[in-house]
This record gives C-alpha cells, sequence and structure tokens, in this order.
C-alpha cells in the first residue's frame, strides 16, 4: 500500500506527460522526486527540463552526485554536446550500448553510426541488440526505436513514414523533428528537410528547444542562406560561449561569404576549445592558403594529420609544399595518399613533376 502511494504522484505525472501537458508533468514529477526518489521521476525531470532547454537545472542535476542510467543517459547527452564537452560523448554513447534500456542501444548505434564511428551498424545491433523481453518507459520510446531499426536496416522508406508519424502524433517533442531530418539526409529525402524546418509547428518548438536552433542553422547553411544560419549561431553562442561546433560552423559560413579574417578567429576558437579538432584544423589551412599564408596552412594542414591521416590533408599539405619549395617533403606526404583518393590533379602525376624537377635540379 505504501508502494503504491509513493508512485501516485508518479502515475499522476505520466498521465499528464502523455497528454504532453509538459508544465504540469513536470510539476508533478518534480514532486514526486522529493518525496519519494524515485529514478523514473528523475528521467522525466532531465527529459522535460531537455525540451525546455532549461541547462541550468540540468548543469545543477548533472554536478551532484547521482548515477546515471536510463533516459538520464539520453539527456545527458544532449547536454553534453550543447555546452561543447564533446570529448565525452563517446564515452557516454557506449555507456548507452551496455544499459538494459532498449531504445538507449539503438540510439547509440544509429549515433555511432551517423558520426561515421562505426562502418556496420548491423554487426553492432547484432552484438547488442534483443528482440525479446522489450520494455519501454517513455510513450514515444518504441516507436522511435523502431524508426532508428528500419534506419540502420536500410528500409528507408519505412523509417520516412514512421518519422511522419511520429511528427502526426508528437508535434511538442524536438527530438522527432531532429529524428526525421537524421533519416531524410541519410536516405537522400533531403527535400522534405525544407518543409520541416520553416514548419510552424517547428519554429514554435524553436522558442524552447535550443537543439533546433542548431538544426536550423546548419540545415539554412546548406541551403546557402548564410545570413540566417549565422544569425542562430550567434544566438546559440550567447548561451553556450564555449561549443566548438557552433564556433566551427561560424567559420564554414564566413569563408562562404568570404570573410576570411572573421573565419580565422571562429576556427581559431574551435581549435582553442577542442584541440583535437582536425576538420577546424583542416579549415583553417585552407583559409591560410586563401590568405597567401602558405607557412600558417602547413602549420594547421600538419596539426590535421597528426590527428587523423585523412587523404584531403596530405595532399592540402602536399600543395602547400611544393608552394613552399619544399619538394622533397611534398613527394613524402604524396606518397602516403591511398590509391582510391582522386583530386582533380592526382598525386601521381605532381609525384611524377616532382621526380623529373628534383632530378633536373
Amino acid at each position: 500500500m505504501q508502494n503504491f502511494q509513493q508512485k501516485e504522484l508518479y502515475y499522476n505525472a505520466k498521465e499528464f506527460f502523455n497528454k504532453m501537458d509538459y508544465d504540469r508533468s513536470l510539476e508533478i514529477f518534480l514532486k514526486s522526486y522529493r518525496e519519494d526518489k524515485l529514478d523514473k521521476s528523475l528521467e522525466y525531470i532531465l527529459y522535460l527540463f531537455l525540451l525546455k532547454s532549461n541547462y541550468k537545472e540540468l548543469a545543477h542535476i548533472f554536478q551532484s552526485d547521482i548515477i546515471l542510467s536510463g533516459f538520464g543517459l539520453y539527456s545527458l547527452y544532449w547536454y553534453k554536446f550543447m555546452t561543447g564537452e564533446l570529448d565525452e560523448l563517446s564515452e557516454i554513447l557506449y555507456r548507452m550500448l551496455l544499459d538494459s534500456n532498449y531504445f538507449l542501444r539503438v540510439f547509440a548505434i544509429k549515433e555511432l553510426y551517423r558520426q561515421n564511428k562505426i562502418n556496420d551498424p548491423l554487426e553492432l545491433i547484432t552484438k547488442k541488440i534483443k528482440f525479446f523481453e522489450l520494455s519501454y518507459e517513455f510513450p514515444i520510446e518504441e516507436q522511435r526505436a523502431s524508426l532508428y531499426m528500419d534506419y540502420l536496416n536500410r528500409k528507408y522508406h519505412t523509417s520516412i513514414l514512421q518519422g511522419k508519424k511520429l511528427l502526426k502524433e508528437y508535434p511538442k517533442i524536438g527530438d522527432v523533428y531532429i529524428d526525421f531530418i537524421d533519416v531524410c539526409q541519410k536516405s537522400g529525402n533531403s527535400y522534405y528537410i525544407k518543409d520541416i524546418i520553416t514548419h510552424d509547428s517547428f519554429l514554435k518548438l524553436i522558442e524552447n528547444d535550443y537543439r533546433l536552433i542548431y538544426i536550423q542553422s546548419r540545415e539554412l547553411y546548406k541551403m546557402g542562406r548564410m545570413d540566417e544560419a549565422r544569425e542562430l549561431l550567434e544566438k546559440l553562442l550567447e548561451v553556450f560561449k564555449y561549443n566548438p561546433v557552433f564556433y566551427y560552423n561560424l567559420g564554414n559560413i564566413y569563408v562562404e561569404k568570404g570573410k576570411y579574417l572573421k573565419a580565422v578567429d571562429a576556427f581559431e576558437e574551435a581549435i582553442s576549445l577542442a584541440p583535437l579538432f582536425e576538420r577546424a584544423y583542416y579549415n583553417l589551412g585552407c583559409v591560410y592558403f586563401q590568405l597567401r599564408e602558405v607557412e600558417s596552412a602547413i602549420k594547421n594542414f600538419g596539426e590535421a594529420i597528426r590527428i587523423s591521416k585523412r587523404p584531403d590533408s596530405l595532399y592540402n599539405l602536399s600543395i602547400c609544399l611544393i608552394e613552399n619549395k619544399d619538394l622533397r617533403d611534398a613527394y613524402f606526404y604524396l606518397n602516403k595518399i591511398p590509391d582510391w583518393y582522386s583530386p582533380k590533379c592526382p598525386p601521381s602525376f605532381i609525384k611524377q613533376q616532382i621526380k623529373e624537377l628534383v632530378v633536373l635540379t
């Protein structure tokens, strides 16, 4: 009897959550957690704070001495992304893979695949996903997990249909918009995205969910609407001053607008916040080359290669070294470029030219 009374507030709060009355739901979950210390109440509280972009309260909870599991890890993942603590994201995803929550494991695989950290999601599904004894706490979990599984199994048409259904049923939850946009991008259905990010329900949610501001900025950039994308990023940076991704994206916008000095500042800020941000070094190298500051370009391409020996960095470093008349060093790096990499001017042709020059001199 006492156990039932303890959970009465919790079940009452869940009813309001299911009706998408999130203000009332949060109020009761907070009372439930204060009085009964139910871990499930805390999971809902964290998620509702996430939906409302209440990062101050999230920070307060995450800094306290609590052990997170279940959907609490999901809120922690997004909190770390938005606040710019990117080096912790992979660790959280791998913690999700070990969690008993089915949705979390599927989400972790989806994110690792989307971020190109795994090549074969089906192999990881075989190891980490069980199709029995499934249990879902949040009503939306089952449908989102199903969407991810269709997506990972390349059943893109089915995942698109599932995404549309989620948008219709849960118009007040930002995650369903994020999911749908991810699926559209990966499946080659990006023509849906313009309609989504300009829809009234999406625009209304942006007022409360900072994650959607980031998504909209990213998509506007892809559409060539640079000034709008920049304004949104600047709005985000007023709140999240230490997020290297936001500075990196801002740098890309300045490059597109030909404002190279501002791009340098933005990329350097991203690097100062994330010293292993390989693409920021690469882009900074490209900007310095445009500015004809070849030594600075060489330095940044070199840093990019130190972190990850991607062929485009090796190639660009070689071009800069040739420009700097360091032909032997250029030849050395050209030899490290894999055969499958095929820029406009093939590395094999450049190497032959270097050989002839070195022989002649």
